[in-house]
């Protein structure tokens, strides 16, 4: 990726990211998935929608999606949600120190 690309595309990581961890702080969508991880899980969800044959198949998918964000009463499990972040964490320093390996 060139880097006239690449630089749009880490802010609108680093927007949508914090849009989503202030939709959770908020109660507005769920808050046990991280939010890069419920970025990922809503760009290839609806990146799929382009293969989608029918407009209703499409809105079908949307609404799939939507309710995969919605805060949920069942959390995964805390020390499943703590090793994420440890792991992120660990992520996030290799890039940073240019070992990302993408």
């Amino acid at each position: 990726m060139s880097l006239r690309i690449a630089r749009p595309c880490q802010w609108m990581d680093v927007a949508s990211g914090r849009m989503l961890a202030e939709g959770a702080d908020t109660g507005a969508i769920r808050a046990d998935v991280a939010p890069d991880d419920i970025a990922g899980y809503c760009l290839h969800a609806l990146g799929a929608a382009g293969a989608l044959p029918t407009g209703a198949a499409v809105r079908r998918l949307v609404a799939v999606t939507l309710a995969g964000l919605r805060p949920s009463a069942e959390l995964i499990e805390p020390a499943a949600a703590e090793e994420d972040r440890a792991d992120r964490t660990r992520h996030s320093h290799r890039h940073q120190h240019g070992h990302g390996g993408r």
